[in-house]
Formats: C-alpha cells, sequence, structure tokens
C-alpha cells in the first residue's frame, strides 16, 4: 500500500512540477505548524481542502456528528485504508526523562470525508498510564472523552491516496491499548490492539547508548505486539522492528482464556524481514480472550526455566491479553456454520432418528421397570443383628431425643444395633476419645447424622478457624461429632471406595444444605423419613435397584420420627440464635510463667570457715567433735554369745508358769 502513496506522489510531481523545478500552485503538499502532524501527505489545491481536529473536545463533537445512528459500525472493506502503529523512542532532554510515543500511520486509498483516530486504555499494569486514569484533563463538561484526532476532507479538491499521521499519543509499558479508526461517509471502522514492553527492552540500543557512550549494537530485545482486527478472515499479528534490531524469527503462543484458565492453542512463527512492521495472520479466530507472548529465540536464554535452575535465563518477551467480540472466520467456515443451520430436512430427518433411538432406550428401560413396580414387593431380608455407630452433634435436647426416636426406629424396623454416645460413656466412665476410637475399629457400619452445629464442625475442618471454636460442652463428657468426623476423613483417604460401602450420611429436615466437603467425598445419602428403606438395604448389604421393595418402617414408627422431627425443627426456629450460643469459641489458656517471682539460688559455703560463720549467723551450732569420736566407739562394739547362768534362769521362770497354770485348772474343775 505504501508504493501506491509513493507511486501517487511520483505522477503528481511529474505532471506539476514546472520548468523552474518547483511545484506549481495547482497542487499544494500537506503543511501545518503541529510536528505531531509532519509525516502526514495531503495534496490539495488549496489550504482550505483539509482541517485537522487539534482538541479531543472538537475531534469527539464531530464524530457524533457524523454517526447516523447508535448502531455500531462494521469493518472497512480491504483496500479502503492502512492501519500501521510503530512506536517511537523519545530521549531525555530539558530534564525531562525518555519515553515512547505512538505513530499512528492511516493511509488513505480511496476518496473520503473524514477520518477519526481514537485512543482507548483497555487495562495496565502501570500507574502512569494517565488514559486509564480519572485525570482531569479526560473529561470534558463531566463527560469522560476518548483521545481524539482526526482529519477532514473536501473531497472534490484533495488528490488520494493520502496519509494521515500522528504521532503524539504516549505509550506506557505494560498497558493494553486500542487504537480506533473511524472513516466516513463509509462508516466503518478499522482497529488494533497494542502492548509494549519497558522502554530498555523495546528500544535496548537507544537505552544502552544513552547510559554507556560507544558500547556495540546488541541484538536482544522485547518486541511491541499489535494485534489489527480489520479484516473479517482472520487476525494479524504485527511485530515493528525498531532501528538497528536484528532478528531471525519471533516465536509466538497463543494462549486461550476459559472460565479464568489459560489453554495453549497453537504457536506462530514470524520470520524476520528488513520491514519497519513485520506481521503473520492468524486465520478463523472465534470471539473470546486471548492471551498472546512473544519473545526473540536465543541462544543463552530460554522461554522458561524448570525448578530452581540458576544457569537458566527468561529470554525477553512481551505479553499481550485480549477479548475479541466477533468471529473472524474465512468464508469456507462461514458456509460450514450456515450448511449446518439452515437446511431444515437434515433437521428433520435427525430429529426422527433421535426420536425413534430414544422410543428403543425407552422400551429397554421403562417397560421393565414398569412390570417390577406392578408386581408384589420384595422384602429385604433381615437375617442378622448389624451393628453400627451413630456419629452426631447434640445440638439440643430435642435433636437428642430425635436421634434416640432414630436409634429405636432402627433396632425394631432395620434389626440393627445402633450405639450412641450415652450408651457407654455414662456406664462405664471411660475416657471419650479411647471410645470412640474403640468402637469406630469394632463397627462394621458408620452413619453421620448431619445438622446445624455438624455442619459448623466440617466447615472449619481444616480450615484457619480450626481449633477456635467448638460445641458448647453439656453432658459430662465432650462433644464427640468432630472426633468421629476426623476418624470419617481419614477413613476416606485411605480407601475411598470401600469408606463408600461402610459410611453413609444421613440428613434431617432441619439439617440444612449438605457441606461441600461431604459432596466431594461421594459417600451415599439418605434422607429421612423417606428414605428408611433405603437405608436399612444399605446397612444390610443389600442390592434393591430395580426392585419394588416394601418399606420396613411401620407407621407407628413413621409417625413418632417424624413428630420428633417435627418438634426439633419448631423448637430451633423458635430461637434463632441458638446456634450462636452453642457454637462457643475456645478459651485459650492464659500464660502465667512470667508473673511467678522465681526463688533466689541456694547460697553455698565452700570453706568450713564460711559455714562456721553462717552457723553463728543464724544460730546455729556447729557439730561437737566429741559426737563423731562417741559415734566411732559405738561403731567398734562386738557382740558375743549368752553366759550359762541366762539359760538356768529362763528356765526356771518356764517351771514357775506352768505350775501356777496347773493350780489355776485345778481351782476351775473344783478338783
Amino acid at each position: 500500500m505504501c508504493l501506491r502513496v509513493c507511486i501517487t506522489l511520483i505522477i503528481i510531481s511529474i505532471f506539476e512540477i514546472n520548468s523552474s523545478g518547483e511545484l506549481s500552485n495547482v497542487f499544494k503538499p500537506f503543511s501545518n505548524g503541529d510536528t505531531c502532524y509532519d509525516e502526514s501527505i495531503v495534496l490539495s489545491n488549496s489550504d482550505q481542502s483539509y482541517s485537522l481536529f487539534h482538541s479531543t473536545k472538537r475531534c469527539s463533537n464531530l464524530l457524533n456528528k457524523y454517526k447516523k445512528s447508535s448502531d455500531e459500525s462494521s469493518y472497512c472493506r480491504p483496500g479502503l485504508v492502512d492501519l500501521e502503529i510503530t512506536p517511537v523512542f523519545r530521549a531525555a532532554q530539558n530534564q525531562v526523562y525518555p519515553y515512547a510515543t505512538i505513530n499512528i500511520n492511516l493511509k488513505i486509498h480511496e476518496a473520503i470525508e473524514a477520518a477519526f483516530v481514537r485512543l482507548e486504555c483497555l487495562n495496565t499494569q502501570s500507574g502512569e498510564d494517565i488514559y486509564c486514569s480519572n485525570d482531569s484533563s479526560l473529561y470534558h463538561d463531566d463527560i469522560r472523552l476518548l483521545p481524539c484526532r482526526g482529519i477532514q476532507f473536501d473531497s472534490s479538491n484533495v488528490v488520494f491516496p493520502a496519509q494521515f499521521n500522528y504521532k503524539c499519543f504516549r505509550l506506557y509499558p505494560h498497558s493494553t491499548t486500542a487504537i480506533n479508526v473511524s472513516i466516513f461517509p463509509q462508516d466503518c471502522i478499522a482497529s488494533s490492539i497494542i502492548t509494549a514492553p519497558h522502554l530498555e527492552e523495546m528500544f535496548p540500543n537507544d537505552w544502552i547508548n544513552r547510559h554507556q557512550n560507544g558500547l556495540s549494537e546488541i541484538t536482544k530485545w522485547s518486541p511491541m505486539i499489535m494485534v489489527d482486527l480489520s479484516e473479517s478472515d482472520g487476525v494479524w499479528l504485527k511485530i515493528p522492528k525498531p532501528e538497528g534490531m536484528r532478528c531471525k524469527r519471533i516465536e509466538m503462543n497463543i494462549f486461550e482464556d476459559i472460565k479464568g484458565k489459560a489453554f495453549y492453542m497453537k504457536s506462530l512463527t514470524l520470520n524476520c524481514t528488513d520491514e519497519k512492521l513485520m506481521g503473520i495472520k492468524w486465520f478463523d479466530v472465534k470471539k473470546g480472550r486471548y492471551y498472546i507472548t512473544a519473545f526473540i529465540p536465543s541462544g543463552d536464554c530460554s522461554q522458561r526455566c524448570e525448578g530452581n535452575s540458576t544457569n537458566c535465563k527468561i529470554c525477553p518477551h512481551t505479553e499481550i491479553e485480549f477479548t475479541i467480540y466477533d468471529n473472524h472466520i474465512s468464508i469456507i467456515w462461514k458456509i460450514g456454520m450456515k450448511i449446518s443451520e439452515i437446511p431444515i430436512i437434515w433437521l428433520l430427518i435427525m430429529f426422527i432418528v433421535l426420536l425413534i433411538v430414544l422410543s428403543i432406550i425407552a422400551a429397554l428401560i421403562f417397560i421393565p421397570r414398569r412390570k417390577i413396580e406392578n408386581g408384589p414387593p420384595d422384602v429385604i431380608p433381615l437375617i442378622e443383628m448389624k451393628k453400627l455407630l451413630l456419629i452426631y452433634a447434640e445440638d439440643t435436647p430435642a435433636h437428642k431425643q430425635t436421634i434416640e426416636t432414630f436409634r429405636d426406629c432402627l433396632q425394631q424396623n432395620a434389626h440393627t444395633n445402633a450405639t450412641i454416645n450415652e450408651d457407654m460413656l455414662l456406664e462405664n466412665n471411660c475416657q471419650p476419645s479411647k471410645w470412640i476410637n474403640h468402637v469406630y475399629s469394632i463397627m462394621p457400619k458408620h452413619l453421620i447424622v448431619l445438622s446445624p452445629l455438624a455442619t459448623k464442625v466440617i466447615e472449619v475442618s481444616g480450615s484457619e478457624d480450626e481449633g477456635k471454636y467448638e460445641i458448647e460442652q453439656t453432658q459430662p463428657y465432650p462433644d464427640m461429632f468432630k472426633t468421629g468426623f476426623d476418624k470419617v476423613l481419614r477413613e476416606c483417604a485411605l480407601c475411598s471406595r470401600n469408606a463408600r460401602s461402610m459410611i453413609g450420611l444421613v440428613t434431617l429436615p432441619y439439617s440444612g444444605p449438605i457441606p461441600r466437603k461431604l459432596i466431594i467425598l461421594g459417600l451415599p445419602t439418605f434422607s429421612l423419613p423417606d428414605d428408611f428403606t433405603k437405608l436399612t438395604a444399605f446397612i444390610h448389604q443389600v442390592d434393591i435397584r430395580n426392585r419394588n421393595v416394601a418399606n420396613n418402617l411401620t407407621t407407628e414408627m413413621k409417625f413418632v420420627l417424624e413428630r420428633r422431627i417435627e418438634t426439633t425443627k419448631r423448637d430451633m426456629e423458635s430461637r434463632p440464635k441458638w446456634v450462636e450460643t452453642r457454637w462457643i469459641e475456645v478459651e485459650k489458656p492464659i500464660d502465667i510463667s512470667s508473673k511467678v517471682p522465681m526463688a533466689a539460688p541456694p547460697v553455698l559455703y565452700e570453706t568450713h570457715q564460711e559455714r562456721v560463720e553462717a552457723s553463728e549467723r543464724l544460730n546455729l551450732l556447729p557439730p561437737d567433735s566429741s559426737d563423731e569420736e562417741d559415734h566411732e566407739e559405738v561403731q567398734q562394739f562386738q557382740l558375743y554369745p549368752p553366759d550359762e547362768d541366762d539359760d538356768i534362769i529362763i528356765e526356771e521362770d518356764e517351771e514357775a508358769e506352768e505350775a501356777e497354770e496347773n493350780e489355776k485348772g485345778q481351782a476351775e474343775t473344783g478338783v
């Protein structure tokens, strides 16, 4: 397209240059005092043949006048205009840091009346981007206006092709910006989305030469990405190449954003050329949100580094995230989509085939089921007395009575011996934690009864609030639901398949929604009192699928259970804040170690003289040396055998005692 502009200028110059070698007054080149437009090319026979819009307010007002309706404009057809966007490096001057601007070059190949260029900030990672801020300069009469510039032509006095150029919009790193061009009277648009890396990555030569004089040219750079949405059959991915930069190829990876997750789609390779603006077309792009990374591959850097590698270096790269609101697909894709939508005969044939298939499936499924339902109901064989453990939370006294009634129903109608907390804790006075570990290990089945407080325990399990709250103790033993639930989680973690055959979940009308943690476990769930028969089959391991099974819960027990449930439900509804009174914060132990005074260390007396002085000071007498000598003499005494006189005295005493006893006996018998 640039060639067409050059040819036009050459032809005009040939016919309009006079003999003196100067351009005649018939056609005048573009002239304007604003350097932002100095690369524009407009040939006309009068200075009034075109006018520029130097302010956003005037540009926006004229744009609104040209718009005939609020409907969105379509993309301009190929060959009408070409939009090229390149970055421009602005060196530091007058105490201003280096910065970059956007060079917007619009090549107009056919006659038009007006062209408007607007800049829209889509998102930014830089707080410096004024276009994404609420700066007062962006508001006119309390209305936020997009930065706008444009040109208006008198088509009869202007020679086309023409070129409109504006290069004073600021370019901010890591900001996603849309450049939208509106053309009238064709009422069409050309649109591109751009993003740029930091200046030192986009202009490495200019940036390094600014700091280090005489540094040789380097080739590592990160490109600016331009996504051109102007064509209907695809999207152009364009890369402007700064002067002095060299590359062999540019790799681009494309990802699609689906529900917040990026999924890899494809990779495109752009072979570098000497052109100032290079590009590759991405065909057949559906509407959606996309994410693209572009980088220049090199031998000493990589696209990504694995692990904690110290020798790996990430290549300079640029990332852009954007949304496409319309399908940019080729004619073949459009024809294929139309064929699948338009032919009614094919839809009718598919509907008939689908109806036949559904009829066959219904005949195979529902007819045998109807035979089962119309037949006599089966009775679940209750041969063996089963044992199970009820894991529940003691919400209220009414809820406790409901649990006891449920246990009675299991014993009388399900041939099941259900164990609850009070059965052994109060009678045997055993330790609660040891008791539940022992009972859990010997019971073949376990039922979790869901209730409001049980839901609270499940929700805080494994979270930051675990251990901060607990159920208020109303029994001589603490609430056992958390311990039992932890056992269930451990069982499910070890073997989830076996856990589903051993552990069941029971819900009551006032239980509330099932916590997500229990849903993930996939435990069989039974709602009382309607699923009592299914619960019985689960306990006795009887498969009742595709069977008509009689309800084993008697009318009397069902009435009692429903009445208990209704009483508990009314009790909870009458006290809306009962959960807050039972769900209490755990008291933290008070550390008093810092407040207890420490005893002074004992005084040690090393020498004998110090001990004597201490004894006198404390009114203690030192030990007498004579006591030690007596003690030593006692230890030297020896034991000798008794004399013979001692034995004679002992024998005389014994004979005297025997004579005295004989006299007493004679006196008693009267002899």
